[in-house]
């Protein structure tokens, strides 16, 4: 399986247990997450199983200050229009938190 940024970037794990690349079991407690490192803050992107091969996606954004702008709280943020493949939940999840920080931030100089 390729990732979408170089695995130095992400910590992966099944559900709420350490981290393992072992095959996984599709169910709605199950869940996969990735955290990408962008701009100083922690993107956690999270899958949910939504039916086979498709996933409901949720980002949180996590590090840095004025978080409480970002949701309720700093909460999970889920995404509309899926579910998606498992790529495309990822891709668009890392997209969806970059562009959040950016909004935050403003334009990268």
């Amino acid at each position: 399986m390729k990732a979408a940024v170089p695995l130095s970037y992400c910590r992966w794990s099944q559900g709420s247990v350490e981290a393992s690349l072992q095959p996984r079991k599709p169910n709605k407690v199950s869940f996969m997450h990735r955290v990408i490192a962008y701009r100083n803050f922690e993107i956690d992107v999270q899958l949910t199983p939504a039916a086979e091969d498709m996933f409901d996606v949720t980002f949180q954004i996590k590090g840095g200050t004025n978080l409480d702008v970002l949701g309720a709280r700093g909460s999970r943020i889920p995404l509309r229009n899926g579910p998606f493949t498992e790529r495309w939940a990822y891709l668009v999840g890392e997209i969806s938190g970059q562009a959040a920080i950016d909004v935050l931030l403003g334009p990268v100089e």
